[in-house]
């Protein structure tokens, strides 16, 4: 069964497979995407690629819930740009403890993280460590930033700079194209090409750009887009597939 969490009943919770079902947990952002793209990129991405998710096959008698969306997160780096809204990491970490927390209550054994946001991903996957063991229960991490490197393999994506593409630039422009393009003012594309340090610092985002873009998003298309969408898309099948596969029927606690 592939299903919306928030659509089952109580009963229905009661009778699942614990074994074979996984709760997946989106979370992304609300933030600063550019002077081109709606602060909403980020969640409009994530549930670009949830959709496709649910459209996929998968191993038979599995369960695949897809929990309501966590759409803020920790974009402290974009404060300095309106409409961004961050929350504090302990915020973020006390929520996400809670959800992991009843799951593991009504006895489920496998959550999965699906991150939309560079922001979120050192938290998210550092704890949760913590979460598992805390509550018993797997936690597992899926970030979409992840399923680029790969991309050179398709022609008329293989110029696409990956390190560079940092934020609101090509890649994200062109999804948005794509699947939302009403939301996407390309009269205001900008382009800000360079790579972060090869060290970790409490950067902001002002200090690279007064644009807010980091990428080349004149260059995004609703074609390439598309392609992205296809290849990002299969990519996050083939793992959950394979988390799947390898984790149906293990014991609650690691």
């Amino acid at each position: 069964m592939i299903a919306d969490y928030e659509t089952l009943s109580w009963p229905k919770f009661r009778d699942l497979d614990r074994d074979r079902t996984f709760l997946i947990l989106p979370v992304s952002s609300t933030e600063q995407n550019g002077p081109h793209l709606p602060v909403g990129t980020d969640d409009y991405i994530l549930q670009m690629f949830v959709s496709g998710l649910k459209d996929q096959e998968y191993e038979p008698d599995t369960n695949l819930l897809f929990m309501p969306r966590l759409s803020y997160g920790r974009s402290m780096e974009h404060m300095d740009f309106p409409g961004t809204v961050s929350l504090r990491p302990e915020t973020l970490i006390a929520q996400i403890d809670d959800i992991v927390g009843c799951a593991a209550e009504h006895g489920f054994r496998h959550v999965i993280l699906l991150n939309s946001h560079g922001g979120n991903t050192g938290i998210l996957f550092g704890v949760a460590q913590a979460w598992q063991k805390k509550h018993g229960i797997h936690v597992y991490g899926i970030d979409l930033s992840t399923l680029w490197p790969g991309i050179e393999a398709i022609p008329e994506l293989s110029h696409i700079p990956v390190p560079r593409e940092i934020h609101a630039g090509e890649i994200e422009t062109s999804l948005m194209l794509y699947r939302y393009p009403e939301l996407v003012d390309m009269t205001k594309a900008c382009t800000a090409m360079f790579e972060l340090p090869g060290w970790q610092t409490g950067w902001s985002t002002s200090d690279f750009t007064s644009d807010g873009v980091m990428g080349d998003a004149k260059a995004a298309t609703p074609e390439k887009g598309k392609l992205l969408y296809d290849f990002m898309t299969e990519k996050a099948a083939a793992v959950l597939r394979e988390l799947m596969a390898s984790n149906t029927g293990r014991p609650a606690r690691a």
